[in-house]
């Protein structure tokens, strides 16, 4: 009796990995900044690449400590993007990522790093940390209703298995 049940929840837990995903019709979207040093007051150019076509998203600048909103930029029916932005004058020098966030959760990111003056570049000491901060962030949740009920189904399969296994012995 305990070996049907064990092969039992081992066939439903083979089942459930055959449950299909939602399939993206386009790549992991990806964004690019250049120059990707710059000091407060000055202009980038950030590019995106498989966006989606006639996407909108939320620009941002993050950092540790300091956060600004760039507004908006839509990706072309290429699924490509441009947009220029100027760094707010009161940014502090940092290590920063450009945000780009689409309206169903797609995200990305790419590294900027705004020095104290156009020419400099700053060399963090080694080992040094980022302090955290205990400002709001977004966090962006692309997991579909079906993929959550599958991994709650797989989790409670393992503990099932896991009690009559531990009964056998």
């Amino acid at each position: 009796m305990k070996i049907r049940i064990v092969l039992g929840l081992t066939l439903l837990a083979l089942t459930l990995l055959w449950v299909p995903t939602q399939a993206l019709a386009h790549g992991a979207p990806a964004i690019s900044v250049t120059p990707n040093i710059v000091a407060p007051g000055g202009t980038i150019t950030v590019k995106g690449t498989t966006m989606g076509a006639s996407e909108d998203f939320k620009m941002s600048l993050e950092g540790v400590k300091f956060r600004a909103d760039f507004g908006s930029a839509s990706s072309d029916a290429n699924e490509n993007m441009t947009a220029q932005y100027t760094i707010p004058g009161d940014t502090p020098a940092g290590d920063y990522q450009v945000k780009a966030l689409s309206g169903d959760g797609d995200a990305a990111t790419a590294d900027l790093t705004v020095t104290a003056t156009a020419n400099v570049m700053p060399t963090p000491a080694p080992g040094t940390m980022a302090e955290p901060s205990a400002a709001p962030h977004e966090i962006p949740r692309s997991r579909t209703p079906l993929e959550i009920i599958g991994l709650i189904a797989v989790a409670l399969l393992s503990a099932g298995v896991g009690v009559v296994l531990l009964r056998l012995k």
